[in-house]
């Protein structure tokens, strides 16, 4: 094994900030908007939407392993860095299933279709959102050339960018949704993954500005290995093996449990967000230009007051247990 140049961990903190920042622009418009597209411009029924989800949470949790399993599969034989620009086009793409209905049913099956559209479109939407989320985390974290400082850094000017992001996507895409014609909201969405996809292209770019290791033969990493150990050799990741190691794992049960209680609650804030708003404020007499700025600024509020409880966080620690 040969090591030819030493990492840039600059300028792969900045290629993940430019590829969060795309990441966010799909993952804040998809979350705001989805639902409501489904239940209240293409009606679909409710029985239909709770089936619809069922289904959907199965599917959620195996994308999450497989995610990570794919990750560490890629890791182990090329770069990661190389796979940036093809899976942000590929989420962009499935970022854009639901907004465009499936139109070619027969009579009388519009409900069955509907629920198949929001079934497949929240899988693919889904499983490339996994992939994207483990593979820029894993940048992040395996990079063992960064300091404590670059990384405090880093998730502070993402948190920044993301902030702005997030309300001004919001923002536009209120202006343009109307759930009577998405004519003018699908235009939007379209810009968006075009925008979305130049981003996840331009941040690999940024990424590949500087090889950082050449092995041997084919291997090519973005991130600093750890030091590996004498008489030990890298063995490909086996998913039955991930399977085996989470259910012999002690707290693995109560990990489950945990996970599955933070995404109830975060999905079901994300996706009924808009749909609260517009049925019980803006129904009571709350103006439409009010509930516009409350539901542009629900998730940056959100992002700044994580950021806030860092800080304590961070200056007098936390209890070990």
């Amino acid at each position: 094994m040969v090591m030819s140049n030493p990492l840039k961990g600059k300028e792969v903190l900045t290629g993940l900030i430019v590829a969060g920042a795309a990441s966010n622009i799909l993952t804040t418009v998809f979350g705001v908007f989805h639902v409501d597209v489904f239940l209240s411009a293409y009606m679909l029924p409710l029985s239909s939407y709770a089936t619809g989800n069922a289904v959907y949470a199965f599917i959620n949790t195996a994308n999450d392993v497989a995610g990570a399993w794919l990750v560490d599969s890629f890791a182990a034989r090329s770069s990661r860095s190389s796979t940036v620009g093809v899976a942000g086009i590929l989420f962009a793409l499935c970022f854009l299933s639901p907004f465009f209905r499936w139109n070619y049913w027969p009579s009388g099956s519009s409900s069955l279709w509907d629920t198949t559209h929001f079934i497949v479109s929240l899988s693919l939407y889904d499983t490339m959102y996994s992939f994207t989320a483990i593979l820029f985390g894993s940048m992040f974290t395996d990079n063992h050339n960064l300091s404590e400082d670059d990384r405090i850094g880093f998730m502070a000017v993402g948190k920044f960018i993301n902030i702005v992001v997030s309300f001004l996507v919001v923002k536009f895409g209120l202006k343009f949704f109307s759930t009577d014609d998405l004519g003018r909201f699908r235009s939007y969405v379209l810009v968006l993954a075009l925008l979305a996809s130049v981003m996840f292209i331009l941040a690999q770019r940024i990424m590949h500005s500087h090889r950082n290791f050449e092995f041997m033969g084919s291997q090519n990493y973005d991130v600093a290995p750890a030091p590996a150990k004498k008489g030990k050799s890298m063995k490909r990741l086996e998913l039955r093996l991930v399977i085996r190691d989470f259910i012999n794992y002690r707290n693995f049960r109560f990990w489950v449990v945990m996970e599955m209680l933070l995404e109830c609650q975060t999905n079901f804030r994300n996706a009924f967000m808009k749909m609260f708003i517009d049925n019980l404020l803006h129904a009571s007499g709350l103006s439409g230009s009010a509930c516009n700025w409350l539901l542009s600024c629900m998730g940056p509020l959100s992002s700044i007051a994580g950021f806030v409880m860092y800080l304590p966080i961070r200056k007098f620690g936390y209890q070990r247990t």
